[in-house]
């Protein structure tokens, strides 16, 4: 992978969060119109979707009378295992254009244009109070169940306060938030439904050049090339899986270094680790139970992604 730009900054800003109160007023903060990107993974268990890619804005167009900002999608899309797993042998290069969005930032509200469309669609309404319906948009189905606002706080980021909001489900709490000015943590345009088997992450998002989100601290990159592996060096193992509290890491010897990044369902980044050895062991630590996904990360390049599961 090659970095659109490095992240040099004289002091570092550190993400944390507030508590939001419904009376507070926070001013909104829209969604950036040129110079970023948000870059995403996707993979799990036979979905046919392991990837790694990100969503850059690519320059304005008029259509109907009102601008949009386009998104242009680049990465890599890579082939699972017969068992269905993902093996990041990599398959082939994803390089398409994807749409539009416009904002109206006084009813704070996203619009996408999909790719060849005349006729926008609600993407995002950031204008919600706690116990609100999400409304019907174009990652969000009633079909797909009822999904409530069930929190509202918000993250500092710099010296700019951005809400969030969480969303649940009758039978999964918390499980996505939606970020003003950034999106979904399962990324821009992914869909809004609770991840089983497989799902899609927000690994970062980038604006004028500087990494903005989970932190300011780790680089952000557009994924611009992959590496074909034999079939015997792609296998990577977390046993016994599910675990309690200590698990086994397996890696091929190749990839000594690379980083161990876990992610909680919700997209967030919750643990890294770098690897020192073909064999390690992982303490669960303040890990909460339940199902985690992993990739492995070296010198800039998405080894493998895979899932493993806490139990108590």
């Amino acid at each position: 992978m090659i970095s659109l730009k490095k992240y040099l900054a004289l002091s570092t800003f550190y993400l944390f969060l507030i508590p939001f109160s419904p009376g507070q007023e926070l001013p909104y903060q829209p969604f950036p119109v040129s110079d970023a990107f948000w870059t995403e993974f996707s993979g799990g268990y036979q979905c046919n979707c392991c990837a790694e890619y990100s969503n850059i804005l690519a320059g304005d167009t008029l259509v109907n009378g009102q601008i949009y900002h386009m998104i242009r999608t680049h990465g890599a899309h890579y082939l699972t295992s017969p068992g269905g797993d993902c093996t990041h042998i990599f398959s082939y290069l994803i390089d398409y254009p994807n749409g539009a969005i416009r904002e109206d930032t006084l009813a704070r509200k996203l619009y996408y244009l999909p790719q060849g469309a005349q006729t926008d669609t609600l993407l995002y309404d950031f204008d919600l109070q706690l116990g609100d319906t999400l409304p019907e948009t174009y990652t969000n189905s009633a079909f797909s169940g009822f999904k409530v606002v069930s929190a509202i706080d918000s993250i500092a980021i710099g010296t700019e306060y951005h809400r969030r909001f969480a969303i649940s489900t009758e039978y999964a709490m918390d499980y996505v938030h939606l970020i003003e000015g950034i999106g979904s943590t399962f990324g821009l345009i992914a869909y809004l439904d609770p991840p089983f088997e497989f799902g899609t992450f927000l690994a970062c998002f980038s604006r004028n050049g500087f990494t903005v989100y989970p932190d300011t601290l780790s680089e952000c990159e557009i994924p611009t090339g992959t590496v074909a592996l034999p079939e015997p060096e792609a296998r990577v193992m977390i046993y016994p899986n599910p675990f309690n509290e200590n698990a086994n890491l397996l890696i091929p010897p190749s990839w000594i270094g690379a980083t161990l990044e876990v992610y909680s369902l919700t997209g967030e980044l919750t643990r890294k680790i770098q690897t020192n050895s073909a064999s390690s062991g992982f303490r669960r630590g303040n890990l909460a139970a339940g199902t985690y996904m992993y990739r492995l990360i070296k010198e800039g390049i998405s080894l493998t992604t895979g899932k493993f599961q806490i139990i108590n």
